[in-house]
């Protein structure tokens, strides 16, 4: 193959990669190592979060668990619903935890829909005030920008994103609805 045809090959690529209908599925996982304490705002305070994350991985589903202790963590997708209607969405996590969804697809439009402060069980959706949603009407077809930021400190630890609308039981928000964003 020719210099000429592997450039060739290379923006064609490129170009299928930014394609929107060849989006890749999936959440972008990014964790920051070594940033002590439990709550979210140690987190975004703390001066490595400003900096390029010690990890990134992408997840094909929206749950990341067993990563260690003293870290932090933001998990970020597009959200595409497979039916129009009303949508309730659900957080789990130790230790803290924030789930953000936005009216679109950009960020800026993001607005706080579940917390928890503190820590749940593995898979307890309901036991803490605030870390369920109201119910929130969603477009099928529509991007909605959604993210979830965790922070652990020490113990056992997991962040899991559920939802349940038209046609689906509670479950984990699985990659054929996500798109990297």
């Amino acid at each position: 193959m020719t210099f000429a045809s592997r450039a060739a090959l290379a923006a064609m690529l490129v170009l299928c990669f930014l394609c929107p209908l060849h989006a890749q599925t999936g959440v972008l996982h990014e964790l920051w190592e070594g940033v002590p304490g439990d709550a979210i705002s140690e987190l975004t305070t703390s001066p490595k979060y400003q900096q390029p994350p010690d990890q990134v991985r992408i997840m094909q589903s929206f749950q990341a668990e067993s990563l260690g202790d003293d870290y932090g963590s933001r998990l970020t997708a597009t959200l595409v619903p497979p039916t129009s209607g009303q949508y309730t969405f659900f957080l789990s996590s130790d230790d803290y935890g924030q789930l953000w969804l936005g009216t679109d697809d950009s960020p800026q439009s993001k607005r706080l829909i579940a917390h928890v402060d503190g820590y749940t069980a593995f898979d307890e959706w309901i036991g803490t005030e605030g870390q369920q949603s109201e119910p929130i009407s969603l477009e099928a077809g529509k991007a909605y920008f959604i993210q979830a930021l965790h922070k652990q400190g020490g113990g056992q630890n997991h962040l899991r994103v559920a939802w349940q609308g038209p046609g689906l039981e509670r479950a984990v928000i699985a990659g054929e609805h996500l798109r990297l964003h």
